[in-house]
């Protein structure tokens, strides 16, 4: 039934992202105790063979790092929101979402989160990005702040907002656009 729901939505909406762990003590309690059975988004693979749509991404959250006494249900709300971010926004598909996903090589296909190490980066990217409107406009705003950081001799933020630019060519360049 779950799959025939996904399917259905995903016949309205443009993209579904199912965001699953077999390690998401929350969930798996839960639905052990309101359906006394396995939850459909314990495992990823499993549940990407049941959900074979174009428009639908699986995608597997289990090596997201967390607190191991953590119900490991809350560690993924940042990232997921950078991966929604990138639906929402931009309205990247699963395989522009390169930045944040890696797709899995052996059947059942499915996608895994990165851990990337400068999360923060990306983030100011894609709202730089966002709220400028266009890849050139967050460059050329990028490239302001880098200029005044300069003169005012605050080498970390020069730094920070290097990496900021980096990450903005990295996200166009992940659209498929090219660089003017």
């Amino acid at each position: 039934e779950f799959s025939t729901e996904v399917r259905n939505f995903a016949s309205i909406c443009g993209r579904i992202a199912v965001y699953c762990s077999e390690k998401d003590i929350a969930l798996t309690k839960a639905s052990a105790w309101l359906n006394l059975n396995d939850r459909a988004g314990a495992k990823a693979g499993k549940l990407s063979g049941w959900l074979k749509h174009p428009r639908v991404d699986v995608i597997d959250t289990k090596d997201v790092p967390g607190a191991w006494f953590d119900t490991r249900h809350k560690d993924y709300t940042e990232h997921a929101l950078d991966d929604m971010r990138l639906q929402v926004w931009f309205g990247h598909s699963a395989n522009q979402r390169t930045r944040v996903l890696q797709q899995t090589m052996l059947p059942p296909r499915y996608w895994k989160h990165k851990n990337l190490k400068n999360t923060q980066a990306l983030r100011e990217a894609m709202v730089f990005r966002h709220m400028s409107g266009s890849f050139k406009a967050a460059r050329d705003e990028v490239r302001q702040d880098i200029e005044q950081a300069q003169i005012a001799g605050d080498s970390p933020r020069t730094v920070k907002l290097e990496n900021v630019l980096t990450e903005l060519n990295l996200l166009e360049e992940q659209a498929g656009n090219k660089r003017p």
